[in-house]
């Protein structure tokens, strides 16, 4: 179920996770998120858990150690979610059902907000079937 926004609109959550690299996507990402490029007005909001997040966007390049921790972070995000991973230095896809990659060094704004909407579309097509609605029941 999607968390709805001060407007009543449905928001996607953001969790970011730095890598190893320029910190150029890191910057780039957290600008997008602050007030200047009006992210939390399209409904897209940085999270300080992972347990509130709908999307892990990942920053940088991960070696196994660092890998192992992000993916048993990933355990805390709610279902569904997607993973969005910036940049060219982003290598293997940690999670190759489930992420979208961005390239660029760093990417732009403009990218950035696009590839988390496309990430959020993603995650919609991916929900977990539910049990079908008993006849005569109302779909959402």
């Amino acid at each position: 179920m999607a968390r709805r926004g001060a407007r009543g609109r449905a928001r996607i959550g953001v969790y970011l996770v730095e890598g190893i690299g320029c910190s150029g996507c890191v910057l780039e990402a957290r600008a997008v998120l602050a007030t200047r490029y009006a992210a939390a007005g399209q409904a897209i909001v940085l999270v300080g858990a992972p347990a509130h997040a709908d999307l892990l966007l990942l920053c940088g390049t991960f070696p196994a150690p660092l890998a192992e921790e992000v993916q048993a972070l990933a355990q805390a995000l709610p279902e569904p979610w997607a993973c969005l991973h910036l940049g060219d230095c982003g290598g293997a896809a940690l999670f190759p059902d489930r992420e979208v990659s961005l390239p660029g060094c760093p990417p732009g704004p403009e990218g950035i907000l696009d590839a988390v909407r496309a990430a959020w579309r993603t995650r919609q097509k991916a929900k977990p079937a539910g049990p079908a609605p008993a006849s005569g029941e109302e779909v959402p």
